[in-house]
């Protein structure tokens, strides 16, 4: 879709990136655990835990983006590929642990406590 070939590296960069967003997501999912502790409303919580746990992880995204994203810039097309599929996959990561998760969250949260 974006006209980026999959080769040896950028399958690497990939992997290694996603890893990233798992840290992310753990990150955001205990948060939310721990403020279901402390909150009597889902919505609290998932709220209190995006715009704490969020802003942190927007930070450290963001940084991280910026170091890979300077690689675009190389002449050489292997290392320019490499901050390309490094910066995008940082920032799905950063978008799917941010604000798709904790929408899954919420309703994983609401389901069990109608159990």
């Amino acid at each position: 879709f974006l006209g980026i070939n999959f080769n040896v590296v950028t399958v690497t960069v990939t992997s290694l990136t996603i890893g990233l967003g798992i840290t992310y997501s753990i990150h955001i999912t205990h948060r939310f655990l721990e403020d279901m502790k402390n909150e009597k409303r889902i919505e609290n919580a998932v709220r209190k835990t995006v715009r704490h746990t969020g802003t942190s992880i927007f930070g450290a995204a963001a940084t991280t983006m910026a170091g890979f994203g300077t690689l675009i810039l190389s002449t050489m097309p292997p290392i320019s590929q490499f901050g390309e599929i490094s910066t995008l996959s940082i920032l799905y990561s950063f978008v799917l642990s941010v604000f798709v998760l904790p929408s899954m969250l919420y309703v994983w949260a609401e389901r069990r406590e109608r159990k």
